[in-house]
This record gives structure tokens, C-alpha cells and sequence, in this order.
């Protein structure tokens, strides 16, 4: 159940990560989504040498969602976490390469500070999470990542929601059903609304 959205800049494998890593309750197939994503990318990566600046977007993106998803991992599967928390670290480390280079800090400092927010609150450090939870949204917002925003607002919400605080947690969950709606998410916006909106 994924939906088409109008534009590009990576929504396919944005949309993929929102539905992988808010849908699956076990955490199998968001293990295989993960591997998958991290196969055909280094494979890509081999094939396809162009400038950086070509496929920043993608390199970016890869690394974000990817980080995103070893996070949720490390934490859903307890069996493996220190698999998932060594690539979720590798990936933060790249991330925080790239975000010096070009035109980085306006492209990547929102996805850097939600992959650390969701650190932090991994690790409980719950001031420090809200703090980069923040950060990560307003950033998105100014530079206009209306997709992103709505992912930060969506897990700071859950992050608010896991601290037993409903009511900032209800406010961030209807602002990221707006953004999904803006951005043309209209499954993913009604899974919003389904899952937290409906009580």
C-alpha cells in the first residue's frame, strides 16, 4: 500500500522507508528492506561512478533512510543490536562527513539531527532527543524538505508518546499528517490518522 506522490528527489525510497519502518510489527522485513537497500546501493556505488554532486541526493538519502532504519532495528531486534547499531554509527559518522561538503549543512543538517535525536532517545538521553527532535524540524521546514519534516514529526511524536506526553505528542502527530498531505503521502497520511488521531 504505497502512494504515488507527485515530483521526485528520492519520494520512492522515502515512501519505502516510511512504510518499512512504521508498518512492520516483527522486524523481518524491515531487516531484509534494510540489507536490500544496503546491497543494491554498494553495488550502484561500484557500477555508476559520477561526481558527487550528481548523486548527492541519492548518496544522502541512502544514508539517512538507511541510518534510520538500523536504529529502529537495533532496537526491535535484540538478538542482532550490535549489527544494527554498528551500521547505524557507520552511517551517522557519513552523514556528518557530508554535511560539511558543498551545500551540505541546507541538504543534510535536518536528516543528521533526526538520526541523532532518534540516538539519543535510543539511549535515553530524553532532553538531548527532544532538543535534536527540534532541530531536525524546524530545519526541514526552512529549507523547504516538507517530506522530512513530516517523518521528524512523526517520530518526535512517538518519542513524546513513549514518555507518556499525549498532548505534544497529539499536536506533532497532526502536524506531520498535514506535511504527508502537502507532500501527497495521502496512504501514509491516513496512516497517521489511523494509528494516533483516531482516539
Amino acid at each position: 500500500m504505497l502512494t504515488v506522490c507527485r515530483g521526485s528527489g528520492g519520494k520512492s525510497s522515502m515512501i519505502l522507508y516510511v512504510y518499512s519502518f512504521t508498518t512492520f510489527k516483527d522486524g523481518s522485513a524491515i531487516c531484509s528492506v534494510t540489507m536490500q537497500s544496503q546491497q543494491r546501493w554498494l553495488w550502484s556505488t561500484k557500477k555508476v561512478m559520477k561526481p558527487l554532486w550528481l548523486r548527492f541526493d541519492a548518496v544522502s538519502n541512502n544514508m539517512f533512510l538507511s541510518g534510520l532504519n538500523a536504529c529502529a532495528l537495533a532496537q526491535r531486534e535484540t538478538h542482532e543490536q550490535n549489527k544494527w547499531v554498528a551500521l547505524f554509527e557507520e552511517e551517522l559518522v557519513q552523514m556528518e562527513k557530508l554535511s560539511t561538503v558543498m551545500t551540505a549543512p541546507r541538504n543534510c543538517q535536518h536528516k543528521l539531527d533526526l538520526m541523532k535525536a532518534e540516538k539519543a532517545s535510543f539511549l535515553g538521553k530524553h532532553t538531548e532527543a527532544a532538543s535534536f527532535y527540534d532541530s531536525a524540524i524546524n530545519l526541514a521546514d526552512q529549507n523547504h524538505f516538507i517530506q522530512d519534516q513530516a517523518l521528524a514529526l512523526e517520530r518526535a511524536g512517538i518519542f513524546y508518546l513513549g514518555r507518556d506526553d499525549g498532548i505534544d505528542a497529539s499536536m506533532l502527530f497532526e502536524r506531520s499528517h498535514s506535511c504527508y498531505m502537502q507532500w501527497g503521502a495521502l496512504s501514509k497520511a491516513g496512516d497517521i490518522k489511523e494509528r494516533y488521531l483516531n482516539s
